[in-house]
């Protein structure tokens, strides 16, 4: 997937520098890589439906979030990103 790219010129645009782009980056790999690993093992215990209805809601919010230019929202929507990848 070649998202990077497009969420480089979407963050671009609201006017954010490089420096707070990078920043929303690495929140969103970051949460992957510490969020990714926890909840994979708690979907585990919570049963596939909750998992997977969780998982559905996680991803809509994030890319829910992606629209508005406030700064905490767009850090959010990355961190809820990085959690259901």
């Amino acid at each position: 997937r070649l998202q990077g790219p497009y969420k480089y010129a979407v963050y671009s645009s609201y006017g954010y520098s490089q420096r707070d782009i990078a920043t929303l980056f690495v929140a969103g790999f970051g949460s992957g890589m510490t969020l990714g690993s926890v909840l994979g093992g708690q979907f585990d215990a919570w049963g596939r439906r909750r998992g997977v209805c969780l998982y559905c809601v996680t991803c809509a919010a994030s890319c829910l979030l992606k629209h508005f230019r406030d700064y905490r929202l767009l850090l959010l929507g990355r961190v809820l990103g990085g959690a259901c990848t």
